[in-house]
């Protein structure tokens, strides 16, 4: 914990105090966080120099006084200033609390943006998927029809390119057909007559 405490400098006999911020458990003349003011008690009367700013900080902040430092901050107007920031908080707070509906309304009203605004971009997703699938069966199936037609024989509705591939893959297997039945007759026919050859003689 915090504390806004005296320590003493100065030369024997004559003292001179410091008023600091230090941890609770450190010495009286040990380590501190921060100097806030001076104490001379020997002068007539006896001065008091407390920057007010850093007081006011370090009491909101938690820091403890002690008894001699609490009178001192009192006839130097710190303690005065301290309780009207904090009356200030106070009166901010309740602003704040009493304008929390519309800032509910407001982060509702954001919320159901953001989230229209998702739907729509997962719905137009969708439709973007349907219409390529529907673009893509739609070419599948003009494909598949080119070919159909194009193998019919005489077909009119196939297209030039599908007929062209068809008729010269027909040709092909025609050819080779034709070119085996030749083969195959004149191997027979050879057959044949080698055999009455051998019969004759």
């Amino acid at each position: 914990m915090l504390r806004m405490r005296l320590t003493r400098v100065g030369s024997k006999k004559r003292p001179h105090y410091r008023v600091i911020v230090a941890d609770s458990r450190a010495p009286r003349d040990g380590r501190h966080v921060d100097i806030v003011g001076h104490y001379h008690p020997l002068t007539a009367p006896a001065t008091v120099e407390i920057d007010l700013e850093r007081a006011v900080k370090w009491l909101r902040n938690g820091a403890q006084p002690s008894e001699r430092v609490r009178i001192l901050l009192r006839h130097s107007g710190v303690l005065k200033a301290h309780e009207e920031a904090r009356l200030e908080d106070k009166r901010q707070r309740k602003e704040d609390s009493a304008s929390t509906p519309v800032k509910a309304v407001r982060k509702a009203t954001d919320a159901a943006e953001k989230t229209a605004k998702t739907a729509l971009r997962i719905v137009t997703r969708g439709v973007r998927k349907v219409a390529a699938a529907a673009e893509g069966a739609v070419d599948a199936a003009g494909a598949a029809a080119v070919a159909v037609a194009g193998a019919l024989p005489g077909g009119r509705g196939a297209a030039k390119g599908g007929s062209k591939t068809a008729s010269k893959s027909g040709a092909k297997t025609a050819t080779k057909s034709a070119a085996k039945s030749v083969a195959k007759s004149a191997a027979k026919g050879g057959s044949k007559s080698a055999g009455k050859s051998s019969k004759r003689s």
